[in-house]
């Protein structure tokens, strides 16, 4: 579809003087909301909305009434020139939009006046969300709390995904056969040595699972679900995703997002261990080994590598942490909006969402209501995987 960029822009303005006279009542409190939902019969805010809010509602229903029709205006004319009949058949949409920008006008309104896009060092062990101010974690970390490296042989779900690995890497095996023996190229690359040395295919990012998950991994997924299968455990494992080194390559030193979650390495296709092949978080060193886990803090400073003339590959699994459980679909939709944020910045002329601090933090805030489906309910999970690979 080829969009008018002249209509639109004409659309935005031209509805300005009404949206001026709806302000105007708003602030007023004038009783006109059934003037004004007639005067919008083209379905910028139906007549059900009068009775829906206004009449329950006598003193707040007015105001809000217009202050929907104000905010949904020029989107619904917009939509209403590319999808007449959808706009007509269903009247209500602009309404919906109404209150979607008006939910995000309060919430962008809120972080501006509230927050900044400067971050204050964390109480030592409590959680981290590192966006744009990934360096200041080491200002109040705790070692005791937060390790370089954790200690997960006693956890359950370690010693099922060791004991299975092999079935997980033969269905790795079969999927790479039929794909050149290479998975997609991790976004971020300015982390990596030399162009899309780092791969991955993620079945489950940061709460959000692929609906091809079980397609090619089937066996993988129903591990993973037997592994966390206590009610309690059920929801930790956020992430679920292999991860690619091509030969002779390095991942350049860098902080993770947060301290809420093990980051666990499974090792499946292993050329070499250390000092050939492996990572250092901090001042420890870890080796890839195959069937072997490990769990290490991504919150903390670390960098990869592997020196050999064999691809490596491991399943990486993000478990939450036992006291940040509360916290999950906040800091799944927080860590996945920075996600989101850096994918858009490596579009051909979308780099100014990362211009300035303010710029990336209103961006931020944006992603982190867009996700609220998704990581809620399961809803455009499809469509988020297809557009982090795209």
């Amino acid at each position: 579809m080829k969009i008018n960029l002249s209509f639109l822009s004409l659309s935005l303005f031209s509805s300005f003087p009404e949206n001026c006279i709806l302000l105007a009542r708003i602030i007023s409190m004038s009783d006109t909301c059934g003037n004004c939902c007639s005067m919008y019969n083209d379905g910028a805010c139906p007549k059900g909305m009068a009775s829906f809010l206004c009449k329950p509602l006598k003193w707040i229903g007015k105001p809000l009434c217009s202050t929907l029709c104000f905010l949904s205006r020029p989107v619904v004319t917009t939509l209403n020139h590319f999808f007449p009949s959808i706009v007509k058949k269903h009247s209500h949409i602009g309404c919906f939009v109404g209150v979607g920008l008006l939910g995000l006008a309060c919430y962008t309104l809120y972080r501006h006046l509230f927050t900044s896009p400067g971050f204050n060092p964390p109480t030592p062990g409590d959680l981290y969300l590192a966006h744009g101010c990934r360096k200041r974690f080491e200002l109040a970390c705790d070692m005791e709390q937060d390790p370089y490296v954790f200690d997960v042989s006693n956890e359950a779900w370690s010693g099922i995904l060791s004991e299975n690995w092999e079935t997980i890497r033969d269905e790795l095996q079969a999927y790479l056969d039929q794909h050149d023996g290479k998975l997609a190229p991790f976004g971020h690359t300015h982390r990596m040595s030399s162009k899309s040395c780092w791969r991955v295919l993620s079945l489950r990012l940061w709460g959000v699972t692929s609906p091809d998950a079980s397609n090619h991994f089937g066996k993988t997924m129903d591990i993973v679900r037997e592994a966390f299968s206590a009610s309690d455990d059920e929801a930790r494992a956020v992430g679920v995703t292999f991860s690619q080194l091509e030969p002779n390559s390095d991942i350049a030193p860098h902080y993770g997002d947060t301290n809420g979650n093990y980051r666990a390495h499974l090792g499946l296709i292993v050329p070499a261990s250390l000092p050939d092949a492996g990572m250092e978080i901090g001042t420890e060193q870890q080796g890839w080994g195959e069937g072997k886990l490990f769990a290490f803090n991504d919150a903390h400073f670390h960098k990869a590598w592997n020196h050999c003339s064999g691809r490596r590959f491991i399943l990486i699994v993000d478990v939450m942490r036992r006291k940040f459980m509360d916290r999950r679909k906040h800091l799944c939709r927080y860590v996945m909006a920075s996600f989101l944020l850096q994918r858009v910045a490596n579009f051909k002329y979308f780099g100014f969402v990362k211009a300035t601090k303010w710029m990336e933090f209103y961006a931020h805030s944006l992603f982190y209501c867009c996700l609220y489906l998704p990581i809620n309910f399961g809803i455009g999970n499809g469509f988020v995987h297809w557009f982090m690979k795209s």
